[in-house]
């Protein structure tokens, strides 16, 4: 600003003040006022996270100011921890947790120092830490097939957890078997070759600590088989065992080949760890063949295919039965054959089932139970484990027979009125049948003008209408064959 606009400014602030009104001018030649210039101002601020829980000792966290602000304003952020002994902050916002405890962080815009914005820090106490992990051996040597045990020692903080995660760096050349957390793995050699183990710490994954191990081959020196001469039967299995004996004296499961047969079609052999399987195909022999990784070294078993035991056929007493409707009746066949056969009914079968009805008959083995369901004749087959032998028996089912009608009385005298009308007699009757037998009668007069009949519960209701002679006649619905016949003389009062 030059001297001339600095005496016509405070002439303008002079005259405006003596007036006591600001923006008029006074005398001539006078300027406007000038509008000074507004300065930009920070108009917000927020921090992110507004709160968050760090672990003492365990890294930092950069916390983010977002400042919104007029162009050109100022947008320095000053940071400052309400507990710096807890938590401490830089200058450019990265937090700290020292020991257990919080503290509140507050940002504050430099430019607007009333515009602020906060993010509570909660810290929480260090979990125990392990500082180094130490091993009985940083390299060992196992056998294929083998095991191998190395110790495991951890050191660290008071209540740190010694628990370790064990990993093989290759599991076809050395498997873990089994470990106990901070005290000692072992290894299983699977195939010659080097694997790395690795202990690594659970409580601190970044301690840890490795040894490699070197797997190789024993030479067999010898191999056993459970047996050299076996037996089975056609479409069954039957078993042994092999094992192969190593330079160590193990009898593990490494040196062991694939077993062959001389002749699938008789006989075929797999095997599974140390147990073998054979199945017989068909009758006849085989020779087996039990190899291992020593060329030199090898075993042979005999295996001899029996023909399935057959079934030679099926004897029944009561090859004929006969029943009433209703009956039951129990067979026993009696199923034979060759040694080792399965004797067993293996099913029943009824021509018709609606005639006779047929099951196993109770817990009996082989008891074959009939039940005669209608009149007629039917063939019950009886199956075996032979399909060409089966056993039949015939049944024969009749109904139920009715033995006799009985009348108290075969001739009765009715006197009809002498003015006219009618006159009733009643006599009792019975039916003997066989259980399930319809007692049903048929009731029919041969002179239904002179007197008829209706039966019903054991008595005959006889009417008289006119004076003569009438036979009543009971007749089985049943069976037509059994009657019993009432003679019915009707007379007049005073005749």
């Amino acid at each position: 600003m030059t001297l001339g606009t600095l005496g016509r400014t405070a002439h303008l602030v002079g005259c405006a003040a003596s007036l006591g009104v600001s923006g008029l001018a006074c005398g001539e030649g006078g300027d406007a006022p000038t509008k000074p210039t507004p300065v930009p101002q920070v108009r917000s601020l927020s921090l992110t996270p507004a709160s968050v829980t760090l672990t003492a000792g365990e890294g930092s966290l950069q916390l983010v100011a977002v400042v919104s602000a007029d162009p050109g304003a100022d947008v320095a952020v000053r940071y400052v921890s309400s507990a710096p002994g807890t938590v401490s902050v830089t200058s450019d916002g990265v937090v700290t947790g020292l020991v257990p405890g919080s503290a509140v962080i507050t940002a504050t815009a430099i430019a607007s120092p009333t515009v602020q914005a906060t993010s509570t820090i909660v810290v929480r106490a260090a979990s125990p830490q392990i500082r180094q992990i130490t091993l009985s051996s940083t390299a060992t040597e196992v056998f294929a097939g083998a095991e191998t045990t190395v110790r495991a020692t951890t050191t660290g903080d008071v209540n740190a957890s010694p628990a370790l995660t064990w990993t093989t760096s290759n599991p076809a050349v050395a498997t873990i078997l089994a470990s106990v957390a901070g005290t000692f793995v072992t290894v299983t050699g699977v195939a010659p070759g080097i694997a790395m183990i690795t202990a690594t710490s659970v409580a601190t994954p970044s301690v840890s600590a490795s040894f490699t191990v070197t797997v190789r081959t024993p030479r067999v020196v010898d191999i056993r088989l459970s047996s050299t001469s076996v037996s089975t039967i056609v479409g069954t299995t039957t078993e042994l065992t092999v094992q192969a004996l190593g330079e160590t004296g193990d009898d593990g499961r490494f040196g062991l080949g694939t077993p062959t047969s001389s002749d699938t079609t008789v006989a075929t052999v797999t095997r599974d760890g140390i147990r073998v399987t054979i199945r017989g195909v068909r009758a006849g022999t085989a020779r087996l063949t039990f190899p291992t990784i020593n060329p030199n070294v090898a075993a042979t078993a005999t295996v001899t295919v029996l023909p399935v035991p057959q079934v030679r056929g099926v004897a029944i007493r009561d090859s004929v039965v006969t029943l009433f409707i209703g009956g039951v009746h129990t067979v026993y066949p009696s199923i034979y054959g060759d040694p080792g056969a399965d004797t067993r009914v293996k099913g029943l079968q009824s021509s018709d089932s609606t005639i006779v009805m047929v099951g196993r008959g109770g817990t009996v083995d082989n008891a074959v139970g009939l039940r005669g369901a209608s009149a007629g004749t039917a063939t019950i087959f009886v199956l075996t484990s032979n399909p060409a032998v089966v056993g039949t028996i015939r049944v024969i089912v009749l109904p139920p027979r009715v033995y006799a009608i009985t009348v108290d009385s075969t001739s009765v005298t009715a006197t009809l009125p002498a003015t006219g009308g009618q006159a009733v007699v009643t006599v009792g009757y019975r039916v003997t049948s066989e259980s399930g037998a319809s007692k049903a009668i048929i009731v029919t007069s041969s002179n239904p003008d002179v007197a008829v009949a209706v039966v019903g519960n054991g008595v005959v209701t006889i009417t008289a209408k006119s004076p003569g002679s009438a036979t009543i006649a009971l007749t089985s619905e049943f069976d037509p064959s059994v009657t019993a016949r009432i003679q019915v003389t009707v007379r007049r009062a005073g005749a």
